[in-house]
């Protein structure tokens, strides 16, 4: 008799049928020679078939699960798609869209002036708000809205612009200068009085270096004719020097003082009523500032340390804050200034530590001691304005920076 052993159960048996599986005899493999036990390792013949069939099902899933993963590939594809069309077209916020955001346009260039100015800002956005300042101010959101023609009236205004729009995007801020002058009695400016030299305008790419040069011109010029000045010695023990009735120097004595700083004389010369030179000290420890369209540009410190331009040093653009305020303060005794305060006290300390939290709001201020009822009293000055309007937009700016006691003082 013949045996067989299944190939599915390995079953040895002879017959016509595996009695282990059942599988028939013409799928077993004819057994000769010896075997092991191994070889008899029970496996069903419906156990096999179902091997196959689990196999196929394993097939179907990968395919599917393929097809549900190429199917989230395209979906991401298209998403990226849309996105990159929308900011294309705007509906959705980009760098792009930000740096196209174009500065406001001004009227009228910076300049002086003999009559009043109306001033337009244009936006050749289509889009955004104008808002603007004309204290010097950098702009922001909480800044006064353009809505209409800004009338500059007689002296130094300096407006700055900027645009923003509904997503927030941010133009470059835009700033001009625009200084009116104001007729004398006789109807003349300046510039028409006879006798008058008119500045040289130095280009807008001086260097410090130039300045110096040309503001030492200027200063000796003005020393070799003290003899021939007209000086105007005034009710406030300060001393006013006159060329042809133009201004060409203010000296403060020692005493006359605005902070603590400044407890010694001051010397400040002009040219066309701007102020180019200041000297602070007594000849052994003075300070010189030199100064360009109404800008400091370079320091000489008591120690002999140079600072051009330096914008971000602290004494630097404090120092321009306090002499540019004082010398408008001074230029002229009779004439009415309107000074704006955000605190007043009894303690120096206190007031100083106010001017540090103001400029820590990006707000310039410094200490002038005030006499009142013979009581000194340290106020703390966030500017000096010839125009009304002026310092009440300054005002304006230090209730919404929450200086809430602020107040305005006509002198």
């Amino acid at each position: 008799m013949h045996e067989y052993q299944c190939k599915y159960c390995h079953e040895i048996y002879s017959g016509t049928v595996c009695p282990g599986c059942g599988a028939p005899v013409a799928s077993a493999t004819p057994v000769t020679g010896t075997y092991t036990v191994a070889q008899r390792t029970p496996k069903s013949y419906s156990a096999g078939k179902r091997g196959l069939k689990n196999s196929k099902e394993l097939w179907i899933i990968g395919i599917c699960l393929a097809a549900v993963f190429i199917t989230f590939i395209i979906c991401l594809i298209i998403f990226f798609k849309t996105v990159k069309t929308e900011k294309v077209d705007g509906t959705v916020a980009s760098s792009a869209v930000e740096e196209v955001l174009s500065a406001p346009v001004f009227s009228h260039a910076e300049g002086k002036f003999e009559a009043p100015v109306s001033l337009q800002i244009n936006n050749p956005n289509g889009r955004g708000t104008i808002y603007y300042t004309t204290n010097g101010q950098m702009p922001d959101t909480g800044a006064q809205i353009y809505t209409a023609p800004i009338t500059l009236g007689y002296g130094t205004t300096t407006v700055m612009a900027i645009i923003v729009d509904s997503s927030n995007h941010q133009s470059e801020c835009i700033s001009a200068v625009y200084t009116i002058e104001k007729p004398d009695s006789n109807g003349q400016t300046t510039a028409q009085k006879p006798g008058y030299i008119a500045p040289t305008a130095l280009p807008d790419s001086t260097s410090p270096e130039e300045v110096v040069q040309s503001v030492r011109q200027r200063y000796y010029a003005i020393q070799d004719k003290m003899n021939t000045l007209e000086c105007r010695g005034e009710s406030d023990g300060i001393l006013r020097y006159y060329e042809n009735g133009n201004l060409r120097k203010i000296t403060i004595p020692l005493g006359v003082c605005c902070e603590k700083d400044f407890y010694y004389s001051r010397e400040y010369y002009f040219d066309d009523n701007e102020m180019y030179f200041a000297l602070l000290g007594d000849g052994t420890n003075e300070r010189r500032f030199y100064f360009y369209n109404g800008q400091l540009v370079r320091m000489l410190c008591a120690d002999g340390d140079i600072l051009d331009n330096a914008r971000n040093d602290y004494n630097f653009t404090r120092f321009e804050r306090i002499l540019l305020d004082e010398a408008m303060q001074y230029s002229s005794s009779s004439e009415l200034l309107y000074r704006v305060y955000i605190g007043s006290f009894a303690n120096q300390s206190n007031a100083e530590n106010m001017v540090k939290d103001a400029e820590k709001n990006g707000i310039q201020a410094f200490v002038s001691p005030v006499q009142l009822n013979g009581i000194t009293m340290y106020r703390v000055q966030i500017g000096a304005y010839r125009e009304r309007a002026n310092a009440r937009e300054q005002l304006n700016l230090a209730h919404r920076k929450g200086y809430s006691d602020a107040f305005m003082e006509e002198k």
